[in-house]
């Protein structure tokens, strides 16, 4: 494993990557911190024995209180041959290399997280959010919108009046009202938000790893399409998954009433 500029990487139990966003102390988000979100997914996707894994920000102040915006300004005028569609094309392949990893992804919210910050927690599969952390898309007040597919998810994950309200007004929002929205799994005391994640995380890493990938492609694309292809897709899916070892084992582990002990095959 490489060693990243803009990232921490640890590994405090067997199988589970904490990936701190490590710009303190807000952790602005730059396209090389994308890009090395997009190196550091490439890796945990390539490495069979991480089964989950966790982002958070570093500090106590923010997960990542949005783009770097000096730093975005200064990198369009230098590269002013490109256009700025370029940068928002690299935005979303990075962030779509988290939401399509094949492994369950968790964002530990803690403090500030909007923008750009809010943006790689609603490519997450899980959000758990301290309960003195605040979140937002205040993007419209320097006149622009959350791009990264921002807008995309966030009015598929709360609708489209709640993600007007969101993304239009550019207001914080407290934990509880996330909550409210089903912009988050959970909320918890501030000393229990890694601890809840690694909670979570090691549950999940405890399932069969191709089911959790199949059924993240699956639902994925279940989001964007009818019906009758879902249930195609469904049991194109499930024969797939039938035929692997880790079925097997699932199988005769209930069979036998014991825990399975599955190896992602």
């Amino acid at each position: 494993m490489r060693k990243f500029e803009t990232l921490l990487w640890d590994e405090p139990e067997p199988g589970i990557v904490l990936i701190t966003l490590n710009r303190p102390p807000m952790n602005p988000v730059t396209i090389a911190m994308l890009d090395e979100i997009r190196d550091a997914m490439a890796e945990v996707a390539a490495d069979p024995g991480i089964r989950a894994v966790i982002f958070t920000g570093q500090g106590d102040k923010a997960f990542s209180a949005g783009a770097d915006m000096a730093q975005f300004e200064d990198q369009f005028a230098q590269q002013a041959e490109l256009p700025p569609m370029y940068f928002q094309f690299a935005a979303k392949a990075d962030l779509l290399a988290l939401e399509t990893l094949p492994k369950p992804v968790i964002s530990a919210i803690n403090g500030t997280a909007v923008g750009e910050g809010l943006e790689i927690c609603m490519a997450s599969d899980f959000r758990i959010m301290a309960r003195s952390a605040r979140i937002g898309f205040p993007e419209a007040n320097i006149g622009l919108i959350p791009a990264s597919g921002g807008c995309s998810r966030i009015v598929k994950l709360v609708g489209l009046a709640r993600a007007k309200e969101m993304v239009m007004l550019g207001d914080l929002m407290s934990a509880e009202e996330a909550a409210r929205y089903g912009m988050v799994w959970k909320v918890v005391d501030d000393d229990q938000l890694i601890p809840e994640a690694l909670r979570l995380a090691q549950k999940l890493a405890k399932k069969a790893p191709l089911a959790l990938g199949m059924a993240k492609a699956v639902l994925r694309a279940c989001v964007d399409t009818d019906m009758t292809s879902g249930h195609t897709l469904e049991m194109l899916a499930q024969n797939v998954l039938m035929d692997s070892k880790d079925h097997n084992e699932g199988v005769r582990a209930f069979l036998d009433r014991r825990k399975p002990t599955f190896t992602g095959r």
